[in-house]
């Protein structure tokens, strides 16, 4: 499943609510890592570093705008049927 861009723009407005603005791309490289991971490594670049609870916050509200953005997912053509992998993977 691409969820790829649907992630990206999740993420740029949960950091943009959050007053961290950042382009696109800065995020598209980044998508895979881990939310905490993530979220970090973006406030780093920014040159705004985040507490554990603001980290949090913005992670809840990436899936809550993911969920919007993309509430359902199907398989590429020629993809996997997704009941070959856990529900939480898609």
């Amino acid at each position: 499943m691409d969820t790829v861009y649907a992630h990206v723009f999740a993420w740029q407005r949960a950091l943009a609510e959050s007053g961290l603005a950042i382009d696109g791309w800065k995020i598209h490289r980044r998508i895979g890592m881990s939310g905490g991971l993530f979220t970090r490594a973006v406030a780093r670049e920014i040159g705004n570093p985040l507490s554990d609870a603001d980290a949090a916050r913005i992670q809840a509200r990436h899936g809550e705008l993911f969920r919007e953005l993309l509430p359902e997912r199907r398989p590429l053509p020629g993809a996997a049927r997704p009941s070959a992998f856990p529900r939480a993977w898609w």
